[in-house]
């Protein structure tokens, strides 16, 4: 697009602002004066690249909800003593009808410093069964937490520090007009009659804001001859074979003590990553089975594999499963990895907004070694490029093959998982006392040995591993323990832990889908200035 079709947009989020509600509460009724939303406090601008930029700017938007103590006597209980709603209209002007532009956003709530907050003592639910306090949003795109009618009170889904919630997840806009397009988004909060006591909420202020988060937004835009704009690159171009930091062993893959391979997961093109949470790095690039349904593969896709660079497992550590064996579909740490974790992930500010469609239900394999002497997958003398292949299918439950304990699934579909043992071996070039030939020809249980010491220090997994009890846990099982799973010790060897009795670093993996992303923005993969993705 030339210079003449630059154009100028302008997104205007006219916001439900700030809400004060005022509770009086009687012995057997209640009533309140009102719940207010009155700010004028966000004003964003945000370039989405040398041809186009956009601008938040928040208006004003009031809501009041009153009932008199006369009425509130009136009404039956567990009927609505009042109810009333605010809009949030958010316009998006292209301003040049021959490009089409999309920006996608997130809502929250977030109490004030002051505020008594609803759910939390000395202000609880009266009854967590029935309504009480609640809201309703009602918006025609991403996912909407309060689609149905529920009880604003705080729950696990909200932050503390300040006290916030995710209410709407992805909401998106597009225009392609000089006029505009407004999307509004109708905030409803009702407050019901109980036949309880409700003196806890008695006088009580409950202030705070609804707003558009900032660092949630991000935009693009497409010539309407539907050919994007998107500067970016594939996968497949900047994590090429260059033997030098990228090798093609089993996958193409990151090799060395500190390549640069740093991936930050937010809507930002360069510089610092916004959250450390969000930072990750890149393991490799690899053509893996995937699932749509989570049960049954789905083909083959080029997935890019990363890796956490924060400790999941805390200052203590986790267990693998705490039911105490090493079947991965059903460990208490897989269940956690796809639930809290992933969720916690998703909602974190200033997330790439793509990123929950984008994090793929890959195949993670099941296979591992044992502890059989005549074994050519014993855990005392397997190589790397043998704990690829005994990670992988073909399976077995006996023989010199063995890979799999019996009863064990062979795999699972699921979107977050660990590394594999290979992930680790791979990932060293060696040094001069020890070559990277003889490093991947060392049993990985011997790379504590002083002697092959090159193996681990020049391995940026072994190097940037947050280890917690001495070790980290990965993914695989072992195939003749049933209460053993892999481990990476802190000295820099691969040998197993049981799997609810030790508690150890957990580094979560997933795959990213190449087909839709692209490296976008100024990054190298450095540290301070990692890789983007849009």
């Amino acid at each position: 697009m030339d210079a003449k079709n630059k154009s100028n947009i302008k997104l205007l989020s006219i916001v439900a602002s700030v809400m004060l509600l005022i509770i009086v509460v009687g012995a057997s009724f209640a009533y309140f004066g009102t719940y207010k939303e009155n700010i004028d406090k966000y004003k964003i601008n945000i370039t989405i690249d040398q041809f186009a930029k956009a601008t938040f700017v928040t208006k004003d938007a009031n809501l009041n909800l009153s009932v008199s103590k006369k009425d509130m006597v009136a009404y039956e209980t567990g009927t609505k003593a009042a109810e009333n709603s605010a809009n949030l209209n958010v316009v998006l002007t292209s301003g040049n009808p021959n490009v089409k532009v999309t920006c996608t956003y997130d809502i929250y709530y977030e109490y004030d410093t002051n505020s008594s907050i609803y759910g939390v003592s000395p202000t609880p639910v009266t009854d967590s069964s029935l309504k009480e306090l609640t809201l309703k949003a009602l918006g025609s795109t991403g996912t909407n937490n309060y689609a149905d009618e529920k009880n604003f009170n705080y729950d696990t889904s909200w932050t503390t520090n300040p006290y916030k919630r995710l209410i709407v997840k992805g909401a998106s806009i597009t225009d392609a007009t000089k006029n505009g397009t407004t999307d509004t988004w109708k905030f409803n909060m009702a407050f019901y009659n109980l036949d309880a006591d409700q003196n806890k909420l008695a006088g009580k202020n409950f202030a705070g804001t609804f707003y558009v988060d900032k660092d949630s937004i991000q935009c693009d835009y497409q010539n309407n001859d539907g050919g994007s704009s998107v500067s970016g690159k594939s996968f497949d171009t900047v994590f090429a074979k260059n033997n030098s930091d990228i090798f093609d062993e089993n996958g193409l893959r990151y090799e060395g003590t500190d390549p640069y391979n740093y991936i930050c997961l937010d809507n930002k093109t360069g510089g610092a990553c916004s959250d450390s949470s969000l930072l990750f790095r890149i393991i490799g690039l690899f053509d893996e089975e995937y699932s749509a349904d989570g049960t049954s593969s789905s083909g083959t896709k080029k997935l890019l594999k990363i890796l956490d660079t924060n400790n999941y497992g805390g200052t203590s550590g986790k267990v693998w499963n705490s039911a105490g064996t090493n079947n991965w579909s059903t460990a208490s740490l897989k269940t956690e990895l796809n639930g809290t974790y992933l969720s916690t992930l998703l909602a974190t500010s200033g997330v790439n907004s793509k990123l929950n469609d984008v994090i793929v239900k890959a195949k993670w394999h099941l296979g591992g070694a044992n502890i059989f002497s005549e074994s050519n997958y014993n855990i005392e003398t397997i190589i790397t490029k043998n704990w690829y292949k005994a990670e992988r299918s073909p399976y077995a439950t006996s023989g010199t093959l063995q890979n799999l304990y019996s009863g064990n699934p062979k795999y699972v579909f699921a979107k977050v998982g660990l590394m594999y043992p290979s992930d680790y071996g791979y990932a060293t070039v060696g040094g001069s006392t020890t070559s990277k030939e003889n490093c991947r020809a060392k049993e990985l249980y011997y790379w504590d040995s002083s002697s092959y010491s090159d193996c681990k220090n020049n391995n940026w997994v072994f190097k940037s591993s947050p280890f917690i009890g001495d070790g980290e846990w990965l993914i695989s099982p072992n195939a003749s323990l049933s209460a053993s799973a892999s481990t990476l010790s802190s000295s820099g060897f691969v040998g197993a832990g049981s799997v609810n009795d030790n508690q150890f670093a957990v580094q979560p993996t997933f795959y990213l889908d190449s087909s839709i992303l692209k490296i976008v923005g100024t990054g190298d993969g450095t540290k301070d200035n990692a890789y983007r993705v849009g």
